[in-house]
C-alpha cells in the first residue's frame, strides 16, 4: 500500500505526489516462504497428516494413559509461530471396548475444564461416517494466554485426538487451519492370507 498525505487537500494533487505514487514497484526478488511441512502417514494407525517438521513419536507408558488404552502421540513444535501440534492415537487393549463415543468426548472436555480452561465452540458431527467432536479452549497460565483448537474422532476401537496450541489470537492462523485440513483417515491395513 502506498499512501500520501498533507495538511491541505490541494497538496495531494501535486506533481511530486503523483511521481511518488507512480514510483511504487513490487520487489520481484522476494521469494515466498517455502512450505517445508512433512506429510506423515502411518498405515498401521490408518492416518495421514501434515506436521511443520518430522513429528516426535512416543508410545505412552502404562501410568501415562487410561487403563484400557495403548496410546501413541505424534508431536511437533513450530518455533517460528510458537505453536504446538499433537496427534494422539488411542487403541483399546484386548478385552476393552469404547462403550460410548460420548464418554470419550466428555473426557476430553473434562480435562480442559479441570485445568481451568474456557471451552467453547463445541460441535458434534460425523467425520467420514465416524462420530466426531471439535472445540476450542482458552486458558491463562503463568501470565500467558493460550488458545487450543481440537478435533476428536472415534473409529471403532481406535480414537484420534488432534490439537494445536498457540498463543491467544493466533488460533485461526493458516498453518493451524492447514494442519486440521490435512488430517485424513486412510483404510485400515488388511491382513494378507
Amino acid at each position: 500500500m502506498v499512501l500520501a498525505g498533507g495538511e491541505k487537500k490541494e497538496s495531494l494533487f501535486t506533481n511530486d505526489v503523483e511521481r511518488f505514487l507512480l514510483s511504487f514497484t513490487m520487489n520481484p526478488l522476494v521469494a515466498a516462504k517455502p512450505n517445508n511441512w512433512v506429510n506423515y502417514i502411518d498405515s498401521l494407525k490408518a492416518v495421514d497428516i501434515l506436521f511443520p517438521k518430522k513429528p516426535a513419536i512416543d508410545r505412552l507408558k502404562y501410568n501415562e494413559t487410561d487403563k484400557g488404552f495403548e496410546s501413541t502421540t505424534y508431536t511437533a513444535i513450530d518455533m517460528s509461530n510458537s505453536t504446538y501440534y499433537l496427534l494422539a492415537v488411542n487403541d483399546t487393549k484386548k478385552g476393552y471396548v469404547i462403550t460410548s463415543d460420548s464418554l470419550f468426548f466428555a473426557s476430553k472436555l473434562d480435562y480442559y475444564k479441570q485445568n481451568n480452561a474456557t471451552v467453547s465452540d463445541i460441535r458434534k458431527f460425523r467425520y467420514e461416517d465416524n462420530p466426531a467432536m471439535s472445540f476450542s479452549a482458552q486458558v491463562k497460565k503463568e501470565g500467558l494466554d493460550f488458545a487450543a483448537k481440537a478435533l476428536a474422532i472415534c473409529r471403532g476401537n481406535r480414537s484420534y485426538f488432534i490439537i494445536a496450541v498457540t498463543t491467544k489470537g493466533k488460533e485461526d492462523y493458516p498453518d493451524i487451519t492447514g494442519f486440521f485440513r490435512s488430517f485424513k483417515l486412510i483404510p485400515f491395513k488388511e491382513a494378507v492370507w
